[in-house]
């Protein structure tokens, strides 16, 4: 199924990337968020690892 339409069905207002390490959690939920953000959505993005730096994915400078 593509991602678009499960998020045009989605009736939360909540989306978790949860799992074992090295799945893929932190890409999944990056991609979910620019498609989200280019569709006209309001995206708060928070991510509670202490290894992970969200201005990595996006290529920004971090701190």
């Amino acid at each position: 199924m593509e991602v678009t339409k499960i998020i045009e069905d989605c009736v939360s207002r909540f989306l978790f990337f949860i799992d074992k390490c090295g799945v893929g959690k932190t890409t999944l939920a990056c991609a979910n968020a620019v498609v989200l953000t280019e569709k006209g959505k309001n995206v708060l993005f928070i991510s509670i690892s202490p290894v992970f730096n969200l201005a990595d994915s996006f290529g920004q400078s971090g701190r």
